[in-house]
């Protein structure tokens, strides 16, 4: 990681953070997809936003918090 001008640091290989993101997406919606199955109406539209919600506090735990080093 590199740092940038301003102290906040970079990643050189940000092309490994979308494939984790699409790992990460894949995942949730191995574990949540019935309930997106089972939605009609608005309702699928909120268990949606849900899965994407997690899929993103996933991803965020994982790059923030050291998950995609084992170190927590």
């Amino acid at each position: 990681m590199l740092p940038d001008n301003n102290g906040f640091f970079l990643n050189p290989r940000p092309a490994q953070r979308s494939g984790l993101r699409e790992a990460i997406k894949k995942q949730v919606m191995a574990e949540y997809g019935h309930e997106l199955d089972k939605a009609i109406g608005w309702r699928k539209q909120l268990v949606r936003w849900k899965l994407n919600a997690l899929a993103e506090i996933r991803y965020r735990d994982i790059l923030f918090m050291g998950g995609a080093t084992g170190k927590r």
